[in-house]
């Protein structure tokens, strides 16, 4: 394809998705309104940006934002150098796969939400039970995807390596560090999403959790302080 061409495809794609764009956002403020929805269910688009306005100026949403960001990104960043390094050695060492997959397959199953109690519980209404759900679901995508590129590596070129004397050491350096960039590179792009979802769904929960909790306290209980700072968090 030529630049030319190249160049027009890009701005039929730019000006289809602006359209799009453009429609979503005039359905999304007189949608509703035409269906007969209420606006608690389906608040149109100038509700929402009038409440964004407001907690922009008065509820310190920039830094809040923040503070979920850093988050994603600690557990993002922590979760994919330690799913890359166990699923490397997990491809370089067939008895530690077999050793450890079913204790791994055990916790990739489980869901990860489900660990945020025992987590508040040994670390308290903090940002570092959040860092850990997030954590364990960017783990997996980037351990099961490094694991597999390492074990479907030609297996012709690790042979002609060590014809040539090739250390273990190079062997990893050479081909089967590059050759698993792809797939790793994938699992990161999944594992970015799920950090996301995975710190949010938590706040969310347990911040209704401690509104709850602030809202009917019981009697001589410190609930409504620890639940008023998971609530900030």
């Amino acid at each position: 394809m030529s630049s030319d061409a190249r160049s027009a495809a890009m701005r039929k794609g730019t000006l289809a998705s602006v359209s799009l764009l453009v429609i979503f956002l005039a359905a999304w403020q007189w949608g509703p309104d035409l269906l007969g929805i209420p606006t608690f269910i389906v608040p149109p688009l100038s509700m929402v940006a009038r409440e964004f306005v407001h907690a922009w100026q008065f509820d310190h949403l920039l830094f809040h934002t923040a503070v979920t960001v850093g988050e994603v990104l600690a557990g993002f960043i922590l979760g994919s150098l330690l799913g890359a390094v166990i699923g490397y050695l997990l491809g370089m060492s067939p008895t530690a796969e077999f050793a450890l997959s079913p204790y791994i397959l055990a916790l990739q199953i489980a869901p990860k939400v489900a660990f945020a109690p025992l987590f508040i519980l040994w670390m308290g209404f903090t940002v570092y039970p959040k860092i850990l759900v997030a954590i364990l679901i960017v783990f997996f995508p980037v351990m099961v995807n490094v694991l597999t590129a390492v074990r479907t590596v030609d297996p012709d070129l690790i042979n002609l390596a060590r014809a040539f004397k090739a250390t273990r050491s190079q062997i990893f350096w050479k081909i089967e560090f590059p050759t698993s960039m792809p797939p790793m590179f994938a699992g990161l792009r999944i594992g970015a999403t799920l950090a996301v979802v995975g710190v949010v769904v938590f706040t969310l929960h347990y911040s209704v959790t401690a509104f709850k909790s602030l809202a009917d306290p019981e009697p001589g209980s410190t609930m409504s302080t620890t639940a008023g700072t998971s609530f900030t968090l």
